[in-house]
């Protein structure tokens, strides 16, 4: 079904107005469609048209923990719908460099998320623990099958990661699950939202830090912040388990949607990760 149709759709339903603006090319919406209402206010339209049941029941997740951490003040969409979802459209738009600043104010953000757990669902801690360990999601298959040098990455990821399974903790806090710069929206050098909370669930939201730190490894400024806090709030061992998840996780994703380029970069990423794990550091993350 065309958005046109669908927007009509919806809007015979729920006798609303919407109209079509048109389609995002970035970030966590892009493929998504911009939609406005009578009053001129902003929204996001998304559609799944065979949607699996677990989807839906991670919508409603995220329609409840959207509506938990908006009455904490955090700058997070709503959600509403069904085999279509509409989120409120926020201002801004994802930092091409995250700031110093900009990650103060996200820190302060994420320690809303602390004991903040709806449900016991979507437990993103027992997740991480099934896939680093017990090869859960098929993603150390993927590296193994690929290439001499995926492999390579492999052997040192499960080295990396050996006998620290008991370091990743259920906290009870919300975990948003696929936290990285492109969620992010920054307007005025503030933060002004974050978005795609579809697989939020619970866990320890460290993981949602080790999610900015993955993807701003190069900034050596903010990795070191994010270091250091993940390091406070749980253990170096957790810092290694949940670097060795985001190393799987992107590679399998390079190996299956990215030309071998970018499979070579994430490679070399994680080297420079392993080497900076394995070296020893001072508890503010600076090397001996």
């Amino acid at each position: 079904m065309d958005a046109e149709r669908l927007l009509d759709r919806i809007n015979e339903r729920h006798g609303a107005d919407f109209r079509l603006h048109g389609r995002y090319a970035r970030g966590e919406n892009q493929g998504a469609y911009a939609i406005v209402d009578t009053a001129g206010t902003f929204f996001v339209l998304k559609h799944r048209p065979r949607p699996h049941p677990y989807w839906r029941g991670g919508l409603e997740r995220a329609r409840w923990i959207t509506e938990r951490l908006r009455g904490l003040g955090s700058p997070v969409p709503s959600y509403r719908g069904e085999i279509y979802w509409i989120q409120s459209a926020l201002p801004g738009t994802p930092p091409e460099v995250l700031t110093e600043s900009q990650l103060q104010q996200l820190l302060a953000l994420n320690d809303l998320q602390a004991g903040q757990a709806i449900s016991q669902e979507q437990d993103w801690s027992s997740y991480i623990v099934k896939v680093v360990f017990a090869g859960e999601s098929g993603w150390a298959d993927t590296l193994h099958q690929h290439s001499a040098a995926t492999r390579d990455v492999l052997g040192r990821l499960e080295r990396l990661a050996a006998g620290k399974h008991g370091s990743i903790k259920n906290a009870g806090d919300i975990v948003h699950g696929d936290m990285n710069p492109d969620n992010v929206l920054v307007c005025d050098g503030q933060i002004s939202g974050i978005v795609d909370w579809d697989a939020a669930g619970c866990g320890d939201r460290t993981l949602d830090l080790a999610g900015l730190l993955f993807y701003s490894y190069t900034n050596l400024p903010i990795r070191r912040r994010l270091q250091d806090r993940i390091i406070e709030l749980t253990s170096r061992d957790a810092l290694h388990v949940y670097m060795a998840y985001k190393i799987l996780g992107q590679l399998d994703w390079s190996i299956h949607h990215h030309p071998q380029t970018s499979i070579n970069e994430g490679v070399d990423l994680a080297h420079t990760i392993f080497h900076n794990l394995e070296s020893k550091m001072t508890p503010y993350g600076h090397h001996k």
